[in-house]
């Protein structure tokens, strides 16, 4: 990780591998958890077990995070987006 990630610093000396090997497990990944694995994604976690049954349509274009008008035409899985 680089400089972006030095304000982490505030979780102790060895707070970038701690982040960096955590794991984050996400349930729902449209209006909540989409903007959150955005997040956690930008403070440094790497790995993601990331669940959700649901398909993408026309209704989730504003919530979830990185869907596109053509997702949510061809109903891509969420989990896909």
């Amino acid at each position: 990780m680089g400089d972006r990630h030095l304000r982490q610093g505030f979780l102790g000396q060895d707070s970038k591998q701690t982040i960096a090997g955590a794991r984050a497990v996400i349930i729902g990944l449209c209006g909540g958890g989409s903007p959150i694995a955005q997040q956690l994604a930008h403070i440094g976690i790497e790995t993601f077990d990331i669940f959700d049954h649901d398909k993408a349509d026309a209704g989730n274009t504003n919530r979830m995070v990185g869907l596109t008008a053509h997702d949510a035409e061809k109903e891509a899985p969420k989990v896909d987006v």
